[in-house]
């Protein structure tokens, strides 16, 4: 397929050639064929403007290298695809009616002049039967080049006035600053960057990581150079909304803006671990102190970012969509003139190409309308004919006006019976829709005469125009003209119905993301007569997409008591297991319904919604790190969800996850799913150890160099052989790492799911028993410090590490005295 301008170049050169096209000839036809009517209503049946804007521009690319041999066999009545030529239009009209989509202007104009140099004679006549002219000629409004050049004058006195600022030499809090359209500003902890395209979050103490929104959705980079956007929910993107919106406030109103490296050189700003430098004209590249090689590249013209990663590959994140006024607005001052000016000028141009078009194919095409269009403006002239005439009160013109309206009406249940004939557009234009609506109700002649006799003229009408529909459609048998009137008559309230409907991604909008981040609040308040817990006074938030139903289950958890809020006695999983039965979980496939974990989160199955056994006390759940992770909650490594919680220890060379499961089990394999957050952080050395007391643990599986887990969210099973001779099984689960994960480099233990399959035998009334007294005779030791050790930790006292010790092998390896020295 080639291009409309280069086919009108080479048509000589071709007739003397063998005439054969660019491109696969004998794929050109299927493509078109199947791809381009899945494009057209895949645009037509999105909500999401990304997709929106994806399709259009396929369509787009599709059109322009068409051949316009191909393009016209598509469209002919004898084609598999013939209504092809009305999909499309019907996505260009769409377009059209989007007053505020200046870039969806420009492509379908495109597509207007490239279908208008390759098929004119077929979409020419498509173009006028959906209104296409009109709507172009709207785009193109009047001739008003005076205004646009005072406006011009008006804009350049303006920049002429504003005094030019040096750039600045470092970056403060409370200030604003900008670098082309990206405006700049400090926050208390953090360093905010952002356009109408995208913002990004560079924390100071980032060690090469930070936080972006890009398509209105939040996510973090890492040094891998793939995002993660599991932490993308409502209530982080407003978190993120609401720092920035804070770095912001702390900027007085109207304070100028003030550029940074407006020019490359080696000037370099530094605010925490993040350098930013000019190397080149147009590019400001951001890097990290502790981020190796990895960069971030802003271009003046890009709609986004470049990332460098640390192993040198360059990734590309480019905006498809507008982030909203709230970014769009960025500071006062040049910058805005700038971003105004960009608008005006793609108003402009959209306003010219549509000039173009319509004084070169349209204006004279509208100045001849089609057969139709006549027949409709003749059959409307008719019925006010009628109409007039019934209002003569005379015998003759009593059987005048019946068959006049009798013939109009016959007509036009023939035209609407011949199908794609008349469109929604033409039914309104033709002031059809008017006409009915006169016949059917009062019309302006009955202004004026008795209600009684109105009453009786409408009725008179009514029935002839029910005569009319009924008797055509029981000659035409199958189609029924009456329906097709309706339906063209709802298609035309479609069309010119502009019902408000906020959009919540469009450029402009006045909401933004702020409409789907703020969370709705609700407080709540006992009813007179309630049996159930009373929750008065408590606020509750919730999102702004939820349904009624989450939310009563939601209020239901907090005001009447769950299964997992009585005595653990009562679990339906704790009885079976009491009346002696011996229970036995098999794995099919990785965290299926099968599990040990998943038995006990529904209550031996009794329930429908699983919960989380860590969450509820169902189980004790202990690590290295004691009660609190540097990611994530202890319960996560329980998690079922499938796209991985960020969950990790610290980075210990001895770190460990531990679960009391509260039930005597002889496991036979056991699942894992590697959590979110550090890509290469997966285990790969590690112990499978159970005990019977939580002090003394036996390995029935030992992993060495194990690359089953990789990605964030990978999952991988294991088969257990337990001791033959052991028939009680053990209650305490422990995964001991035992030398470094993926990375090569740390020892963090990353989990983000965990179940285990087995025989269980037995329940255990102590759950928790060994954690409670780990953690009692940690409180005694620390009291023992408290009270016999401190008075001793004088200055030249022998010390060695203590119970709370945080520093690795500071003290080497294995572990040495030191002494103190204040």
């Amino acid at each position: 397929m080639i291009p409309a301008e280069k086919e009108k170049k080479t048509d000589a050169v071709e007739s003397d050639d063998s005439g054969e096209p660019k491109g696969d000839p004998e794929m050109a036809p299927v493509y078109l064929r199947r791809l381009l009517p899945v494009f057209c209503n895949t645009f037509q049946s999105t909500m999401l403007a990304s997709i929106r804007k994806a399709s259009l521009n396929l369509i787009k690319k599709m059109v322009h290298y068409i051949q316009p041999s191909l393009l016209v066999e598509a469209c002919s009545p004898e084609s598999p695809t013939y209504n092809f030529g009305t999909m499309l239009v019907e996505v260009i009209a769409t377009v059209l009616d989007n007053e505020e989509d200046e870039d969806g202007h420009l492509v379908v104009l495109q597509i207007i002049q490239d279908l208008m140099t390759k098929a004119q004679d077929i979409f020419l006549d498509h173009f006028a039967r959906l209104g296409v002219f009109s709507k172009v000629l709207q785009l193109a409004g009047p001739q008003d080049s005076q205004e646009s050049q005072s406006n011009k004058k008006d804009e350049n006195e303006e920049n002429e006035q504003e005094p030019l600022l040096d750039d600045a030499n470092d970056m403060l809090p409370g200030k604003a600053y900008h670098w082309r359209d990206w405006c700049i500003c400090r926050g208390r902890d953090c360093l905010y960057i952002w356009s109408d395209a995208a913002a990004l979050e560079l924390s100071n103490g980032s060690n090469g990581w930070f936080r972006f929104i890009l398509d209105g959705k939040l996510a973090t980079m890492y040094s891998s150079g793939s995002p993660e956007g599991g932490t993308d929910s409502s209530e982080n993107r407003g978190e993120f909304l609401e720092k920035l919106q804070r770095a912001r406030a702390q900027v007085k109103p109207n304070t100028p803006s003030q550029p940074i490296l407006s020019r490359p050189g080696p000037a370099r700003l530094v605010v925490g671990n993040w350098a930013l430098a000019s190397r080149k004209d147009g590019e400001l590249h951001i890097h990290n102190s502790d981020g190796q090689q990895q960069a971030t590249i802003l271009r003046e013209d890009l709609p986004g970012f470049i990332f460098e990663s640390n192993r040198g590959t360059k990734h590309s994140f480019t905006a498809e969509t507008s982030l909203g006024p709230e970014f769009a607005a960025g500071w006062t001052g040049k910058r805005g003139k700038r971003l105004r000016s960009k608008i005006e000028a793609m108003k402009q141009k959209v306003k010219v190409q549509a000039q173009e078009i319509y004084e070169k194919y349209f204006k004279a095409a509208q100045a001849q309308p089609r057969g139709v269009v006549a027949k409709l403006g003749n059959i409307v002239a008719q019925i006010e004919r009628a109409c007039q005439k019934q209002h003569m009160n005379n015998r003759e013109s009593f059987t005048v006006w019946r068959e006049i309206l009798q013939g109009a009406l016959e007509e036009l249940t023939q035209l609407l019976q011949e199908e794609g004939v008349v469109s929604a557009y033409e039914l309104h234009s033709s002031g059809l829709v008017q006409a009915l609506l006169s016949l059917l109700s009062t019309s302006c002649w009955d202004e004026g005469l008795h209600s009684n006799k109105s009453s009786k003229l409408q009725k008179q009408r009514v029935r002839v125009f029910k005569s009319c529909f009924k008797e055509k459609d029981g000659e035409s048998g199958g189609v029924k003209s009456a329906p097709i009137l309706v339906h063209k008559l709802v298609s035309v309230l479609e069309s010119i119905e502009k019902l408000p409907v906020y959009l919540y991604d469009t450029p402009g909008s006045g909401y933004g993301l702020q409409i789907l981040t703020r969370r709705l609040r609700f407080r709540l308040e006992k009813a007179e007569g309630c049996s159930l817990i009373d929750r008065t006074g408590r606020s509750l938030k919730m999102e702004p997409l939820s349904t009624v139903a989450q939310l009563e289950r939601y209020l239901l958890k907090m005001v009447a008591k769950q299964w997992y809020d009585y005595e653990r006695s009562t679990f339906a999983f704790v009885r079976k297991l009491k009346e002696g039965q011996k229970l036995t979980f098999r794995h099919q496939h990785d965290f299926d319904e099968n599990g040990i974990i998943y038995w006990i989160g529904t209550n031996a199955k009794t329930s429908p919604e699983w919960v989380n056994p860590g969450q509820y006390g169902l189980v004790m759940v202990t690590s290295s790190d004691g009660r609190n992770l540097p990611y994530g909650r202890l319960e996560d490594i329980l998690s079922r969800d499938s796209s991985a919680l960020n969950c990790h220890t610290n980075d210990d060379k001895r770190a460990w996850f531990a679960i009391d499961l509260g039930l005597w089990v002889l496991p036979s394999s056991y699942t894992l799913r590697h959590a979110r957050g550090y890509g290469r952080s997966a285990l790969r050395n590690w112990l499978f150890q159970v005990s019977k007391d939580g002090l003394n643990w036996t390995t029935l599986y030992t992993h060495v160099d194990d690359g089953s887990l990789n990605e964030p969210g990978s999952t991988s099973s294991w088969p257990l052989e337990p001791p033959t001779e052991e028939a009680q099984g053990w209650r305490h689960i422990r995964l001991q790492q035992t030398g470094k994960n993926a990375s090569g480099q740390t020892h963090y233990l990353s989990l983000s799911g965990f179940e285990i399959y087995g025989t269980v035998t037995g329940v255990c009334e102590d759950l928790g028993k060994a954690a409670k007294e780990a953690e009692a005779n940690l409180r005694r030791q620390r009291r023992l410090l408290r009270t016999q050790v401190l008075k001793h930790l004088l200055v030249g006292a022998r010390v060695v590490r203590g119970l709370d010790w945080k520093w690795r092998d500071q003290d080497g390896n294995p572990p040495g005295e030191g002494t103190v020295t204040g």
